[in-house]
Formats: C-alpha cells, sequence, structure tokens
C-alpha cells in the first residue's frame, strides 16, 4: 500500500542532509494517492526503510543519501499530477492525558467504562488505548480498550469500553494504563491511574 514494489509511472527524488533532521514528506496536494518509499543504497542494492501514503514525519541522518520513490499503489491506478514536498517537520504534538479515578461497571455485560480527559497543543485526532487490570486473589483480570477523539487545546472528555478477557469484575480498586498517540506518530503521551470500579 505505499507505492512499492511497482516502478510504473515513478518518481525519484535523492536528498543528503548535513545534519540530523526530521522531515515531513507529503504527497497530499497531489490530484492521485501517491506512496513514498524511503530507501538507502544505491541502484541495485537498496534497502526501503519506510513507506507510507500522504503525509508522514521520517528521522534523517546527516551525511546519509536518501533516495525516495514516489508512485501510485499499484501498477494499475491512474496517475496524475503529483506535488510531493519535504520540509523540516513542525515541532512534535503535546498530550497531556489522564484518567478520571472512577469507572462504572455494567453488570450485565460485565464490562467497564472508563474514562479521562485528553489535551493537545493543537488540534489532533489522537487515539486511546489501554488495559484496565483487577486483582481476584492470587490472578488479575485484564479488559483492553481503545478509543480515538479530536483533540484541542482546551481539552476534551474521553471514553472507553473495557472489556474483560479472562472473567468479570467487581466492584473495587483496580489500575488502568493509557496511552495517547497521534495517528500521523507525531506524539505520545501514557500514564497510569488507580481507579474505582463503581458497583
Amino acid at each position: 500500500g505505499c507505492g512499492g514494489p511497482d516502478v510504473i509511472g515513478s518518481v525519484w527524488y535523492t536528498y543528503t542532509p548535513t545534519s540530523d533532521v526530521s522531515v515531513e514528506i507529503s504527497t497530499d496536494e497531489s490530484d492521485y494517492l501517491a506512496g513514498t518509499n524511503v530507501l538507502i543504497g544505491s541502484p541495485g542494492a537498496f534497502e526501503n526503510l519506510f513507506c507510507a501514503l500522504g503525509t508522514f514525519r521520517f528521522d534523517l541522518t546527516a551525511g546519509t543519501q536518501y533516495w525516495f520513490l514516489v508512485t501510485p499503489p499499484d501498477a494499475e491506478s491512474p496517475a496524475g499530477n503529483l506535488v510531493w514536498s519535504i520540509d523540516v517537520a513542525p515541532p512534535p504534538l503535546q498530550i497531556e492525558l489522564a484518567i478520571d479515578s472512577r469507572a462504572s461497571l455494567d453488570r450485565t455485560t460485565g464490562n467497564v467504562t472508563v474514562s479521562g480527559t485528553v489535551t493537545c497543543d493543537r488540534e489532533s485526532l489522537i487515539g486511546i488505548d489501554g488495559r484496565l487490570r483487577q486483582r481476584v486473589g492470587r490472578a488479575f483480570i485484564d479488559a483492553f480498550f481503545f478509543t480515538e477523539v479530536l483533540c484541542t487545546p482546551d481539552g476534551v472528555d474521553w471514553t472507553a469500553e473495557a472489556v474483560p478477557q479472562n472473567g468479570r469484575f467487581a466492584g473495587g480498586k483496580a489500575t488502568v494504563d493509557a496511552t495517547a498517540f497521534a495517528f500521523d506518530g507525531d506524539g505520545f503521551a501514557e500514564v497510569s491511574a488507580e481507579v474505582k470500579i463503581g458497583r
């Protein structure tokens, strides 16, 4: 899905940075779907480091010659007017993630709803995933959750349903570990908190 290994209709660029730099590469302004492959080496002996469609960030190392192979996802896809750009990436997204101290138990399903708030220094779509764990005797009951929200500088509330994998939860103490991440890989935050599951 990144444009390789087909090279039909491809466009190539090469760049050697003089210092370590994080760059943002984009084909979003093109009038067709195009992917960028990041390679090192030389013709006949390339190593593909990364590939993505649209816009993405990548860290370049000083003195390394990089090759960028830009193509449609496959030979049958239509091409058109390519607009390809590479620029110094903006500062990483700053994310602050918090977990509410109380969670609620659905007695019918055994699922637990966890919640919290998340704040970003600029608007961005982010994912939040995590694990809810409760000790029962010598064992643990685990549940996993995922949700996505449009994060803003004013902060937004989030909720997610944790589905138990190996038993049923009861009212009482539990631990939540959660991670928030930007889908473009531009930001990351993690937090752990003790919560009380309401009966």
